[in-house]
């Protein structure tokens, strides 16, 4: 094996490895306690900028929220989207009776026409993500069992999930994850060729 590859692999492995648990943002939703209205600036009021923010967060065993990245969002909203999520507060989860750090994906919205419809474009924004990470994860699952089948069939699921971001938004986080898992996948078959070309694209 080239020893670029080695060296890539073995870094990635560990990667994944320190991931907390996820959750579903339907679930995380229930646990909610304190959600801090965003403020809506007003250089975006003022150029009629409205839209949905997407950030994937971690809670912490306090129930502390914390956003971890911006998935998708004007640049103009996501600001004071991150200073809102920063501030709520969930009720903690646990793991085997523990309290446990995880992550999820929540939406915080601005302006719009209808409540009703912003809530069902975040709603379907958020299943979208959080549909690609639940195969993501479970390809890596089935990768570190040495289950190459199951691994492309959810790797093949999550490019699905990445064609249907039709809504011209790049995603780059998830597609960057996903040309690193395809890498590890062809880098399990001892396909160092294939496994190198996805590390390049990544």
């Amino acid at each position: 094996m080239r020893p670029i590859l080695a060296v890539l692999a073995l870094a990635l492995a560990a990667f994944g490895q320190t991931m907390p648990k996820r959750i579903p943002p339907d679930e995380a939703t229930k646990h909610l306690i304190k959600q801090f209205p965003a403020f809506y600036p007003s250089s975006a009021q003022t150029g009629r900028i409205q839209g949905i923010v997407v950030l994937e967060i971690s809670i912490d065993e306090s129930g502390r929220a914390s956003v971890r990245r911006l998935v998708s969002g004007h640049p103009m909203l996501a600001p004071a989207a991150i200073d809102s999520v920063n501030q709520w507060k969930y009720q903690p989860f646990e793991v085997d009776g523990k309290p446990t750090t995880v992550v999820t994906f929540v939406t915080v919205s601005f302006g719009g026409t209808s409540r009703q419809e912003t809530d069902a474009a975040a709603h379907i924004e958020l299943m979208l993500v959080d549909n690609f990470w639940t195969a993501e994860e479970s390809a890596q699952a089935a990768l570190a069992k040495g289950d190459h089948s199951a691994a492309e069939h959810e790797l093949n699921r999550a490019q699905e999930v990445l064609t249907s971001f039709s809504n011209g938004r790049v995603y780059q986080a998830e597609r960057w994850q996903w040309m690193i898992s395809m890498g590890r996948l062809a880098m399990a078959r001892q396909k160092y060729d294939e496994a190198e070309q996805y590390y390049k694209k990544a």
